[in-house]
This record gives C-alpha cells, structure tokens and sequence, in this order.
C-alpha cells in the first residue's frame, strides 16, 4: 500500500483500511483491534503523512541502549504472543533469560498487539509491580 492511498484511505474509508490491516492476523486480535474503534487506521494515516515518528521509533529502537539487559535491576515482565508475525517469541524468551528479575508471559495463538488485547493484565501488572512491599 502507498503512503498517498493510506493517509486518503484512513481519512475517507477507515474501515476498509481496518480490514485490510487486521487481515491475517489472528481472530482474536484482530476482533480487539477492531473493537477499540478506529484509532488504528488513524495511526497509520499520521505516520504515512509525516513518517518521522515512525523512523525516529526504529532508530531508537537499533541505537545502543546505554546499557545492557543483565544490568536491569528492576523487575520485568516480557508479555509476548505465539503468533506474532514481527516479534519472533524467541526474542522474548532470549530477553528474559538475559534479564535479572524477569518473566515472560506467552499467549498463545496472540499476535502483535498483545498491549491492546492483554491490556488489562499489562496494567495490572505494571500497577502491582509499583507498589511499595512490607520488608
């Protein structure tokens, strides 16, 4: 898809946009997605008129961290689906053994967007984590 049939599609037919951006993806997810409404066409119409987000999130992500996972003192919690097709379950599992204090958490049969379709538990999680314990 080019950028130009993107940013017009997310405008003019975001749920023709939807559809073809969750196909493929597994039913559970993809249903989700589509409940959330359509913030997701409308992200993708933003970052196909002004990509520099996108390429800034990349670079970011390639750019040397300052540190090293096994430097991580703090607690972390990998959440990762089986089926996600840009994520391979391995990196998280590679992550995880490399970092202190950690767990994954792997759903099966869940895709990409496991932030979107295991949000609560994410939040719960991250809520939880933050709370001060009795010592």
């Amino acid at each position: 898809m080019t950028a130009t049939f993107t940013r017009w599609a997310s405008k003019y037919a975001p749920r023709a946009l939807l559809a073809v951006e969750t196909r493929g993806q597994p039913a559970d997810e993809a249903a989700t997605i589509r409940a959330q409404g359509l913030w997701f066409p409308s992200i993708f119409g933003e970052g196909a008129a002004d990509p520099r987000g996108v390429v800034d999130e990349y670079r970011a992500l390639v750019a040397p961290w300052g540190f090293t996972p096994e430097e991580l003192s703090v607690p972390v919690r990998i959440f990762q689906g089986s089926a996600d097709q840009l994520v391979p379950e391995q990196w998280g599992r590679m992550l995880t053994q490399r970092i202190p204090h950690s767990s994954d958490v792997v759903s099966p049969g869940e895709g990409h967007f496991i932030g979107v379709t295991r949000r609560e538990e994410v939040l719960r999680w991250l809520a939880d984590t933050g709370r001060p314990t009795d010592s």
